[in-house]
C-alpha cells in the first residue's frame, strides 16, 4: 500500500456532545450539537450503524470550489442515518460500481452495541485512491469486521469512514485557486470532519481526545483551471469533462504555501510534524502494481528513467538496482524472469519503483520518528491474496482485506476475493494486523491485547542503532527483519528527495 501512516490525534478541543443512549423504540440514537440521529442497529454485529452523517454544507452552486462550510442548522426531533451516502465524484475503476453526487460531505460511525458509560478511542478512516477515486462508503473498507476484531481482543474502538472532495471537485489549482486560497479542498474537507468528530464523537461513543488517523494514499499533479466560470457549468455536463480527461492528467494535494506548506522531505527534514506515534509501512511489491511493464533491457529501464530524471541520476539509479533477483521485488518468482508483458528485467524496474513511490519515503518516516524519539511502528506486508497473478505479488492494495479483516471479501469482485481458497494462515494473518490495527488506535501498542500468538514476535519500536520492520507474513510466521534492504538505493533516493526528485 502507499505508505501507510496511523497517526494520534490530541487536538485541544473539548467535547460538547451528549453521550447516546437508545430511544424507546430500540434503535440507537446520538444528540450531536446540531439535532438528534437516528441509527440502525446489527443483530449479527452486535454494533450500531450510524450512515450517511453531513459534517459540512453541500459543496454545490455557490460552494462548489470553495472551502467546506461548517454546518449552520439546528432540528427538532430525529433525523435518520441509516444509509451510504453518494460517494464523491470520481473517475476510474472503483467508482463506476457506486452512485456519485456533488453533495458527498458525509462520513460514516460504527460503535459496539453497549459500553453505554464508556468513551472508546476512536479510528478515523481515510481511503485511498490517488484523489481520484474511492469512498467511505466502499464495501471494500466494511468498518463492522475491524470494530468487531476490536471488542474480541479487549480493545473496543468506535470506527469512522469519511468522503472527501476528489479529483478537479477537491484538488483544483491555477494561479487563481491559489490567490482565492481554495487549494487542496479534498484535504480541507478532510480536516473539517475531523474537527467535526472533535465536537460531536462523544455522542456516539467515541472519545475526542483519542483519535486516529488511518488511511491510505497517492502522489499528487495539477492542472490549472479558470475558478468562477466552472462553478455555473451543471454537474452532469462538467463532470463528463473531467472524467474524459482523467487518463491524462490528474488533480490532486499540491503545495500552497497554506495547507501544504512545503515538500515533505523538507517538513521531516526541519521537524515540520505532528510530534505523535505512528504505524507506517508498505507492501514487499508495490513497484510491481505501478511500475512499467515491457522492461526487457538496461535500455528499457534507463528509458523510462529519462522522462524525469537528469542523466546523471539516471546512471546512478542504474548502478544502484542492479539486475540481480536474488535482492529484487517478486520473490515469489524465486529465479524466474517475468514472461511478457512484463518483460526479463521488470523485476529490477519494479524495485525501484516501489521504493521511489512508498518505501523509500516509508523509511525516511521511520527514520525521523525515531531521532525525535517517537514510537514508529514500520511494516513491510507480504502476502499473495487470491486471484493477483505471481508477477505483481504483494502489490499495491494487497493488504486492505487482511488489515480490516474483511474475510468474506465484501465489496471485491468474485474473481479477486482475498482469501477463497487460502488456508488457515491467510485467517490468521488477518487476525494478528487486524488486531494489531485496533490496539494501536486503543492505546498506541500495536502488541498487548487479548489473545495475541505467542509464537509470533512482538513488533518493534523503530530504532536507529537497529532498525527493524515487522514482515506480515502468511507463508511463513510475521517476524521483524532488518530494515536494511536495497538499502543503496532507497538512500539514493531520500538523499536526492529535495534536489533532484523535487518531493
Amino acid at each position: 500500500m502507499r505508505t501507510f501512516i496511523t497517526a494520534l490525534l490530541t487536538l485541544a478541543i473539548g467535547a460538547s456532545a451528549t453521550p447516546s443512549r437508545r430511544g424507546d423504540s430500540g434503535l440507537p440514537k446520538a444528540h450531536v450539537k446540531n439535532g438528534t440521529y437516528e441509527g440502525v442497529y446489527s443483530p449479527e454485529y452486535d454494533q450500531d450503524f450510524f450512515l450517511g452523517v453531513p459534517f459540512a454544507q453541500p459543496p454545490v452552486d455557490n460552494l462548489r470550489f470553495q472551502l467546506p462550510q461548517s454546518l449552520n442548522s439546528t432540528w427538532e426531533g430525529s433525523r435518520d442515518a441509516k444509509d451510504y451516502s453518494l460517494l464523491c465524484a470520481g473517475y476510474g475503476l472503483d467508482q463506476t460500481f457506486y452512485n456519485q453526487s456533488e453533495d458527498c460531505l458525509y462520513l460514516n460511525v460504527v460503535r459496539p452495541a453497549g459500553f453505554e458509560q464508556k468513551q472508546l478511542p476512536v479510528g478515523f478512516w481515510i481511503h485511498g485512491g490517488g484523489f481520484v477515486n474511492g469512498g467511505g462508503g466502499d464495501q471494500r473498507y466494511n468498518l463492522s469486521f475491524i470494530v468487531e476484531q476490536s471488542v474480541k481482543i479487549g480493545k473496543p474502538i468506535v470506527g469512522v469512514s469519511v468522503n472527501y472532495r476528489l479529483s478537479a471537485w477537491g484538488f483544483l489549482h491555477s494561479n487563481e485557486v491559489v490567490g482565492e486560497g481554495i487549494t487542496n479542498l479534498g484535504l480541507r474537507d478532510q480536516r473539517i470532519a475531523l474537527h467535526w468528530v472533535q465536537e460531536n464523537i462523544a455522542a456516539f461513543r467515541g472519545d475526542p481526545r483519542k483519535v486516529t488517523i488511518f488511511g491510505e494514499s497517492a502522489g499528487a499533479a495539477s492542472v490549472g483551471f479558470q475558478v468562477q466560470c466552472l462553478r455555473e457549468v451543471p454537474f452532469l455536463k462538467l463532470n463528463a469533462t473531467i472524467g474524459k480527461h482523467s487518463e491524462t492528467g490528474s488533480f490532486a494535494p499540491t503545495i500552497d504555501g497554506d495547507f501544504v506548506r512545503n515538500y515533505g522531505s523538507q517538513q521531516l527534514k526541519e521537524g515540520q510534524f505532528v510530534k505523535v506515534p505512528i504505524i507506517t509501512g508498505a507492501n514487499s511489491d508495490e513497484g510491481a502494481s505501478l511500475g512499467p511493464t515491457g522492461i526487457n533491457t538496461t535500455e528499457d529501464f534507463k528509458v523510462t528513467l529519462s522522462k524525469f530524471l537528469p542523466l546523471s541520476f539516471q546512471d546512478a539509479i542504474l548502478e544502484a538496482y542492479t539486475d540481480d533477483l536474488s535482492v529484487n521485488v517478486v520473490a515469489s518468482l524465486g529465479d524466474q524472469r517475468p514472461a511478457p508483458p512484463y518483460g526479463a528485467q521488470f523485476r529490477r524496474s519494479a524495485s525501484f519503483w516501489g521504493d521511489y513511490y512508498f518505501i523509500a519515503s516509508r523509511r525516511e518516516t521511520s527514520r525521523t520518528w525515531a531521532s525525535h524519539g517517537l514510537p514508529a511502528y514500520a511494516y513491510r506486508f507480504n502476502a499473495l491474496p487470491a486471484g493477483v497473478p505471481p508477477e505483481v505479488g504483494a502489490g499495491h492494495f494487497k493488504e486492505v482485506s487482511f488489515m480490516f479483516n474483511n474475510l468474506e471479501g465484501v465489496g471485491y469482485r468474485p474473481d479477486i476475493l482475498p482469501f477463497e481458497g487460502k488456508g488457515q494462515s491467510y485467517i490468521d494473518l488477518a487476525d494478528l494486523m487486524s488486531s494489531s490495527w485496533a490496539s494501536f488506535i486503543y492505546d498506541l501498542d500495536p502488541n498487548k491485547y487479548n489473545g495475541r500468538d505467542d509464537k509470533i514476535p512482538k513488533w518493534p519500536k523503530y530504532d536507529l542503532e537497529d532498525p527493524q520492520d515487522f514482515v506480515f507474513d502468511a507463508n511463513v510466521t510475521s517476524h521483524a527483519e532488518p530494515d536494511t534492504f536495497r538499502e543503496k538505493g532507497i538512500a539514493l533516493i531520500n538523499d536526492n528527495a529535495l534536489g533532484v526528485l523535487h518531493r
